[in-house]
């Protein structure tokens, strides 16, 4: 066989020189191969980043319009709620201020950013683990798609931000090499910090950083220091970050609890948890209780601590509340891949998880319908879209409808319980609201109108002229009269 014909020289373009003594170029050979190397990884960053970005671009044209009790985190940015949380704020007050659009309608962009940033994340954590690309693409696109992650994507809130520096945080402990003593332990508490600031309830994931940081394989002499060394390193954090809290200890419950923890849900929050994860769930069985060849080493301990700790915010979500422990899709994800590298091909493990991904888009599809078909507050909003005027205020005693007339509504707004403003919003307007629209979802609601009245004419300015009655519970026909 006679040597491989010499493509032309081009030092231009930084090709290599042919070398007409050698029966075989291996030079040329080697830079075709790389060209081609180079070239496949552009085609597959343009895959994944078009993916991802099809996917925000259709969870903002289908947002979750229902209330969640987690979406009160808005309040903040009025003022009356807690202080704003960490690295989220000027992005989305940035947003606001040069747009226009309403604080709600930024959340739900920012939201849908991150879930983009999210899916590139997790697919080079997994590609980092040496998960083959063909893979990795379809269960990042299987954990992201998963219906507890599409719905905190849809929705107005910090969940996607959570599961963005809880990816990348378990990225840096995946990654043991280090070209200095203390570079794992240095990046290890950038992306706790960054982690934490992005979304609060991260801040369970100080347990299993600490514990990485000791359990590293070179240097468990000195783990206990290096595991010292990161919670000092914290401790600086936190407090840098209660002392912009007006009540710092409260502020820490929130981060580890929300809004509490509720026992007596536990009937209606099992279900919300496994159909949330879905098909992902395998990835959980598999980390705990997967077959492993006498060869293979198991997970690092530090991954049991992390999905562990995932047990405080679980008990503070819920139907009602809302999906928390975002950092939980990561390890799932994680263990997923591991399972199909037991196949007994790459082809067979591509096939099951395409199966996988195509139930888990078949399970999503049908809980977002169905989460669709919520009775009371899309006739709340019909209604008081039909009612309110310009010009109403909107004194409530529902935190749900409280919510939608403050930051889908915008108009001037009050939250009121037992006599207490809870949280308000647009009252510094000027003029102020001509009418006041009360919004009584107790029952009887005289004693709420009249608590309403005293805080009109003690605060009101101008004084009302009128007041109108929103029908919160006995809904009135959606029908037209009849012209006779």
């Amino acid at each position: 066989m006679g040597p491989l014909m010499h493509a032309p020289h081009d030092e231009q373009h930084g090709e290599p020189p042919p070398h007409p003594g050698e029966d075989f170029p291996r030079a040329e050979l080697a830079y075709m191969v790389g060209r081609a190397q180079e070239a496949q990884a552009r085609r597959r960053w343009l895959q994944v980043w078009a993916i991802a970005f099809g996917l925000g671009v259709f969870c903002l044209a289908a947002p979750t319009r229902r209330y969640f009790t987690a979406l009160d985190w808005l309040w903040g940015f009025a003022g009356t709620g807690p202080t704003p949380h960490g690295l989220l704020g000027a992005p989305l007050l940035g947003l606001q201020w040069w747009s226009g659009w309403s604080l709600e309608q930024c959340a739900f962009l920012v939201s849908a950013s991150f879930l983009v940033a999210s899916f590139v994340a997790l697919d080079v954590l997994l590609r980092d683990l040496g998960i083959p690309p063909e893979r990795t693409l379809w269960v990042t696109v299987l954990a992201i798609f998963s219906p507890i992650v599409w719905l905190g994507g849809t929705l107005p809130m910090d969940y996607t931000a959570a599961l963005f520096g809880a990816t990348m945080l378990a990225r840096s402990l995946f990654r043991t090499q280090q070209t200095h003593p203390y570079g794992y332990l240095w990046r290890a508490s950038v992306w706790l910090t960054v982690a934490f600031f992005l979304a609060a309830e991260n801040l369970w994931l100080l347990c299993p950083a600490v514990w990485a940081v000791m359990d590293q394989p070179r240097e468990r002499d000195q783990g206990w220091l290096r595991g010292i060394g990161l919670l000092s390193v914290f401790a600086v954090v936190l407090g840098a970050y209660g002392s912009l809290q007006a009540e710092p200890l409260q502020a820490l419950r929130r981060a580890l609890f929300g809004s509490g923890v509720r026992l007596t849900e536990l009937g209606s929050l099992i279900p919300f948890v496994l159909l949330g994860f879905g098909v992902l769930l395998l990835g959980f069985v598999e980390l705990f209780a997967g077959r492993r060849e006498p060869e293979e080493s198991p997970p690092p301990t530090w991954v049991f601590v992390w999905i562990a700790v995932a047990l405080g915010p679980l008990l503070a979500s819920g139907p009602a509340i809302g999906p928390k422990a975002a950092f939980l899709v990561p390890m799932a994800a994680v263990g997923f891949a591991v399972r199909g590298q037991r196949s007994a091909s790459e082809g067979t493990a591509l096939r099951n998880t395409l199966l996988a991904v195509c139930l888990q888009a078949v399970l999503t599809v049908g809980l977002w319908v169905h989460g669709h078909e919520d009775s009371e507050q899309p006739d709340w909003s019909y209604h008081a879209a039909r009612t309110l005027e310009a010009n109403d205020g909107v004194i409530s005693d529902s935190r749900a409808h409280a919510y939608l007339s403050a930051f889908r509504f915008e108009v001037p707004t009050l939250w009121m319980q037992a006599g207490t403003v809870r949280h308000a919003r647009f009252l510094e307007r000027d003029p102020g609201p001509a009418r006041w629209a009360l919004d009584a979802t107790q029952t009887p609601p005289e004693p709420f109108y009249e608590q309403a009245e005293r805080w009109w004419q003690q605060n009101a300015s101008p004084p009302p002229d009128g007041v109108v009655w929103l029908q919160p519970i006995e809904l009135p026909d959606r029908q037209e009269p009849s012209p006779e």
